[in-house]
């Protein structure tokens, strides 16, 4: 089998990408060593780039789906193929050759495509015939040498957003679109600069080495062969597929082998199968900023769909259990597999279930994004607060309680549950991430499959999960959480500026002060990277300087620190109580770090520079938090245990818990040794 270049390989060929396909995949490596492979190609030299493998597209086909390449089939001698391998690097080279148009255009705007060249004697005009579009001679319409089938999803974006087809209406965009904007992206920066340092010369060699230089061994596979289990095998060799791309092709193969399904239910199959996947990878790519991954939204949906089971790996049960081929044949064949025949309506449901879940998938992630379905502005709210604390493993019962409860305020009070069971769980006790995990992701599948019971039986279920926490009397024991954090604070530890629920307490402090004012703080700037972050400030310092150790030391616990339980020095009190909750401060801007060793006058107004210009650097223009400081007159131990009192009846009324009393309260403040 001898080696072809690109420009053999297009010679009288026109190449589909199948529905079963996944989509473009490479991200920035693949496409940074694809082209330094090129940059580094020494002129005259050949460079193996793979195998391509495909399947001939029997003429009995060529009906009215394909019915703009038949003038090319009939009258110029084309065979039109199926790319069963190959297609990642197939795709990236028409995207690096239509950036090349591209830009050429852009550099010869005065001339048309057929005076525009791209070597010696080949023009553009040359170049797009031979590789991405021929127009019919009557100029009835466009017919592309290389795309997708017409069921693919990304058949129409690559049309008219890469190639530049005229569009009519909105064109959908999914996960793997977005890939193929970048990867065009990627390559029209790369070529302008490889021509402003090696001029027309550079792109001309750089064409050469695409269309000659790129060798290939070209495959075509008989019509008999299984090519669904040849793709599965095939394409796992490079990238590996996803769960979410292997169930897809999976399932229109199972499609296939049914031999009593009429035409027209094997067509509504596989055109539901190809809808679904479309609008799930539409959801996945919506925000183009940040996707969602593919096989954690198949897992979530696995567990609400079919019901978690933490002996189960859930790509093995849908592609080697469930859907497997056994099932799918005939009901006599299947008797050998333990859940018998499958029946098409089985695959109908499921596929249904999917799709329908997951624009819920993509409210959860993103829930100020909402739309069809868009979500209330409480719960919006109540979603945005989970993700605060963190949201777990809840994500599959989010999903459910999205896609079953119709009612916005039921939804809302859930949400507005399970930040409570997070907060309180895992940020005040330090349980377990596994604390109660199986039993919440298998109330999932009971929400999915029972609507009007579900939200009911989560309600009980996390305050069940809680109910340890509390006294007979109903108060809020605070044992664990008090033990907890004397331990942060034994042998001159952090305390409360350690805790892992301070960020999240001290913010909803400041939403709770802010009430309908301006924001002054975003939630996005706390989760800065470590070396930024600079949003939660000591009030008094760390170490007594000048400016502070006279206030502390005029206090009456400070003059008498011998009276305290375990003979407690200065240094041991004044770490206590700066480090204490009350002098913990949430910060609306990093300059506030340059503050700390300050006086608290310096610190709470704000200074000038040399032209008389006020600098935001004082608390009286932070945050709302920051203003309520700046109202006090000085700052110290009264002051602080004040403020951490008022926290702490915060956090009360927040989280819906009650002390036993004001001295239980004044305890957990971890004042004195004793504590």
């Amino acid at each position: 089998m001898k080696p072809v270049s690109l420009d053999m390989l297009f010679n009288n060929k026109i190449f589909r990408i199948p529905d079963y396909q996944r989509g473009f995949a490479w991200q920035t490596e693949q496409l940074r060593q694809f082209w330094d492979d090129l940059v580094n190609l020494a002129e005259g030299r050949s460079h193996y780039t793979g195998l391509i493998t495909m399947r001939e597209i029997a003429v009995d086909n060529f009906t009215d789906r394909y019915k703009k390449e038949r003038w090319l089939m009939k009258e110029h001698s084309h065979r039109a193929y199926h790319i069963v391998d190959g297609q990642q690097r197939l795709t990236t080279l028409i995207l690096l050759l239509q950036a090349f148009v591209e830009l050429k255009r852009s550099l010869c705007k005065d001339k048309s495509d057929r005076d525009i060249y791209v070597s010696e004697t080949l023009t553009i005009d040359d170049a797009v015939e031979k590789y991405i579009v021929r127009k019919h001679p009557r100029d009835l319409y466009r017919t592309y040498k290389f795309g997708y089938d017409a069921d693919n999803p990304s058949c129409e974006f690559f049309r008219h957003k890469i190639v530049g087809e005229p569009a009519i209406g909105a064109v959908d965009e999914t996960f793997y679109t977005l890939n193929l904007t970048r990867a065009k992206e990627y390559f029209s920066k790369r070529l302008m600069q490889l021509y402003e340092s090696n001029g027309t010369r550079g792109l001309q060699e750089m064409y050469l080495k695409v269309t000659r230089s790129l060798l290939f061994n070209e495959y075509a596979i008989e019509d008999d062969f299984d090519v669904y289990v040849a793709f599965e095998t095939m394409n796992n060799r490079g990238k590996p597929l996803s769960n979410l791309e292997l169930l897809k092709n999976r399932l229109i193969y199972l499609v296939t082998l049914y031999p009593d399904l009429d035409a027209i239910t094997r067509d509504h199959l596989r055109q539901r199968i190809n809808e679904v996947w479309k609008g799930v990878y539409h959801q996945l790519g919506r925000n183009k900023a940040s996707p969602l991954n593919d096989d954690e939204f198949l897992r979530a949906h696995w567990i609400m769909y079919f019901g978690f089971d933490s002996k189960t790996n859930f790509s093995s049960f849908l592609l080697d259990d469930y859907f497997s081929p056994r099932r799918a044949q005939t009901p006599a064949a299947a008797t050998v597999h333990s859940r018998g025949f499958l029946e098409p309506a089985e695959i109908d449901k499921y596929v249904v279930s999917l799709g329908a879940s997951a624009p819920h998938w993509f409210n959860l992630h993103f829930p100020r994004h909402s739309r069809y379905p868009a979500l209330e502005d409480a719960e919006v709210a109540a979603l945005l607060k989970l993700h605060r604390v963190g949201v777990r493993y809840f994500k599959p019962l989010i999903m459910a309680v999205l896609k079953n409860e119709t009612d916005s305020v039921k939804r809302t009070e859930a949400f507005k549950s399970m930040e409570r069971f997070v907060f309180l769980a895992f940020h005040v006790h330090a349980l377990r991430s596994n604390y109660a995990r199986p039993e919440f992701l298998r109330a999932a599948c009971q929400v999915d499959r029972s609507e009007k019971t579900g939200l009911a039986m989560v309600h009980q279920k996390l305050s069940g999960r809680l109910s340890w926490m509390f006294r007979e009397d109903g108060t809020f024991n605070v044992r664990w959480f008090r033990g907890s954090m004397a331990r942060k604070f034994a042998d001159g530890g952090r305390g409360y500026y350690a805790w892992s629920g301070l960020r999240h307490l001290l913010f909803e402090y400041e939403l709770h002060l802010q009430g309908s004012r301006p924001s002054k703080v975003s939630w996005e700037y706390l989760k800065k990277s470590k070396r930024d972050m600079v949003t939660v400030e000591h009030i008094a310092p760390q170490g007594p300087n000048k400016h502070w150790r006279p206030t502390f030391e005029d206090h009456d616990a400070f003059r008498d620190p011998a009276g305290q339980e375990g003979d407690a020095t200065f240094g041991e009190l004044y770490h206590r109580y700066v480090n204490s909750l009350g002098n913990l401060l949430l910060l609306s801007r990093s300059v506030n770090s340059a503050l700390q060793d300050h006086s608290f006058e310096r610190k709470k107004e704000a200074s000038s520079d040399s032209k008389g210009n006020t600098l935001r650097d004082g608390y009286a223009n932070g945050s709302h938090s920051e203003l309520e400081v700046a109202m006090q007159e000085s700052w110290g131990p009264e002051e602080i245990r004040e403020r951490g009192m008022k926290l702490l009846t915060f956090f009360e009324d927040r989280w819906q818990v009650r002390f036993r009393s004001e001295e239980e309260k004044e305890r957990l403040l971890m004042l004195s040794v004793d504590s």
